[in-house]
């Protein structure tokens, strides 16, 4: 609503037309219907056309496995696009301040994004869909405070939305309890810090883009594994952009690291880099899936094997029936516990009854119909299913590693909890600890 007001004043002197947009996300009951009318009030009373729309965030969180928060501001950005785009507007201006900057800064840090996502939101930049649209955000060197305080002032009416305080969003946690902590115990001034460490990042982001830019546009005059790998993960990335695809860090190291191997986007979508670095489509039915297999021996009571990206040490210990009860509890509950959440997608370490595993174990690659029972699961389900709910990316699933036992079942996989058929007992005699590591070769 002040960035509205503001706006409204300024029109007069700078002869602006405008529009006034607002997306309802429905997320919040009736709360959402009255932050709607509230809007198309203030747009009435002063004269301003008025546009809402509204989308199925929930559907669009399930659809593509991302959070409430992303599929909230996807549906929006779409919003703000096709708006500004049918009604030939080319500025969008967002409420945007420098609350917001800082907690986005954490947010980015936390999920790993580089310098072009640590370089915070820039006051002006183009819509990546639509290059001819602009998106404006004045407010970013003021404060929620301060801006607050102002519309209390001028009494500009305002709502405020109660999902702020709830704390499963990972944007309320960094404002209500990660933000405060570091201000009281490590860095009082840290909106400055963050501010000054997103002006040293945002040029040095900005240089590598430019680099990639220029490299394109020259068709390669230098080889793309000759450019700085800076450089190469931004040429990728351009080309995506182009491509109409949002960039994610592991579909850009795959497309950087593997030429040739199919990167499936979404079903009838699938994309590769060939040797000159160019993205290039194929068709879905072209996407290769690996069906080599190795056999482990564990006769070899410790030794280690390579498969795919992956490194497997394996060794199997005797547990004396005098040294098992102590493990068991608690020490045993609280392993068990571990085991029974997903796995990091890098590295890790399991424990096995070894005599459920048996003499040899398989490892593949995951295939469509394979089945598994994690470890407190009633009965075996489909893998595909188990991938989805652990939010696996469809083109990764081919990749994923699978053991199998002597039997043929299926006792672990790459990323998830271990199975149920080999778990360790308090009958167990011999355990399997295996250790796992993935790194692209």
């Amino acid at each position: 609503m002040v960035l509205l007001h503001a706006l409204h004043v300024l029109s007069v002197k700078y002869r602006w037309h405008l529009t006034v947009g607002h997306f309802n996300h429905r997320l919040r009951g009736t709360e959402s219907e009255a932050d709607e009318r509230l809007v198309r009030q203030v747009a009435a009373n002063k004269g301003l056309a008025c546009v809402v729309g509204s989308g199925n965030v929930g559907e669009l969180h399930q659809q593509e496995s991302i959070s409430v928060e992303m599929a909230a501001r996807e549906l929006r950005q779409r919003f703000f696009a096709e708006t500004a785009s049918r009604l030939q507007i080319h500025t969008v201006v967002l409420g945007h301040h420098a609350d917001d900057q800082v907690e986005l800064f954490f947010i980015r840090l936390l999920r790993g994004a580089g310098g072009d996502g640590l370089g915070g939101m820039h006051w002006k930049n183009p819509l990546p869909s639509m290059p001819d649209i602009n998106l404006a955000r004045p407010f970013l060197n003021q404060s929620r405070t301060s801006i607050r305080e102002f519309a209390r002032e001028m009494q500009i009416p305002f709502r405020e939305d109660d999902s702020n305080q709830n704390c499963n969003f990972l944007r309320n946690r960094i404002r209500k309890e990660l933000i405060p902590l570091i201000v009281a115990e490590y860095q009082p001034a840290l909106s400055k810090s963050v501010f000054r460490a997103m002006e040293v990042i945002r040029p040095e982001a900005e240089f590598a883009a430019n680099q990639a830019r220029n490299w394109l546009r020259q068709s390669g005059a230098i080889r793309f594994s000759e450019l700085h790998l800076s450089v190469q993960r931004q040429v990728i990335v351009h080309q995506m952009l182009n491509m109409n695809i949002q960039p994610r860090f592991g579909w850009v190291e795959w497309l950087r690291m593997k030429p040739g191997s199919g990167l499936v986007i979404h079903p009838g979508l699938v994309i590769y880099r060939n040797d000159e670095g160019v993205l290039c489509e194929k068709s879905d039915q072209s996407v290769h899936i690996d069906q080599s297999c190795l056999r482990l021996d564990l006769h070899d009571r410790s030794s280690s094997a390579r498969f795919g990206d992956l490194t497997i040490n394996w060794r199997i210990e005797v547990c004396s029936q005098n040294q098992w009860p102590s493990m068991v509890t608690p020490q045993k509950a609280a392993l068990e516990r571990r085991l029974g959440q997903p796995s990091s997608p890098q590295r890790g370490v399991e424990i096995f009854d070894a005599e459920s595993v048996g003499r040899n174990a398989d490892l593949r690659f995951w295939q469509p119909g394979d089945r598994f029972r994690p470890i407190g699961l009633p009965g075996k389900a489909k893998l595909q299913d188990l991938f989805v709910n652990a939010r696996i990316p469809r083109h990764l699933r081919h990749q994923v590693v699978l053991a199998r036992n002597s039997h043929g079942e299926v006792f672990w996989v790459q990323g998830l909890r271990i199975g149920e058929c080999c778990k360790v007992t308090k009958t167990t005699r011999q355990i399997l600890e295996w250790r796992w590591d993935f790194s692209l070769a």
